[in-house]
């Protein structure tokens, strides 16, 4: 019998920080949530930012680059799966890492996801380490 996958890689993608400082924004409707993950990203010296919804998402990185987005799928308006999309179509985002950060199983979100533009899963409550062990397995 298998085991489930709480973290894992889909795609070959790589990112270098352009600036030095590992950027990564969380996107996720769950402010709470949220909070406390950006608390630990921070304390791991990500320089770390905050998106509410989709929308707010693609225009944050209108003006600011992050390397690394972290991806929640169940969202109001535009779901994950658009956001993801309209991210890999914008020249400021078209190379960064996505990770759908998500209470879904892997096994249910994978095809669609890969298609949508996303590079790897972490499923929600897993452990810090094992998030930092995925995010920095994203970076060269």
């Amino acid at each position: 019998m298998g085991y489930p996958n709480y973290h894992c890689l889909w795609t070959d993608r790589r990112v270098e920080s352009a600036t030095g400082r590992r950027r990564l924004l969380v996107v996720d409707d769950n402010m709470l949530g949220a909070a406390a993950v950006i608390a630990v990203l921070k304390d791991e010296g990500f320089d770390t930012e905050f998106a509410s919804s989709g929308h707010d998402a693609v225009n944050f990185a209108r003006r600011w680059v992050p390397e690394i987005i972290l991806l929640d799928i169940n969202m109001p308006e535009l779901d994950g799966f658009q956001t993801a999309g309209i991210l890999r179509s914008l020249l400021t985002t078209s190379a960064a890492a996505i990770v759908a950060y998500t209470s879904e199983d892997e096994t249910t979100i994978h095809d669609r996801g890969v298609s949508a533009g996303f590079d790897a899963y972490c499923q929600k409550g897993t452990s810090p380490e094992a998030l930092i062990f995925l995010i920095t397995s994203l970076m060269r």
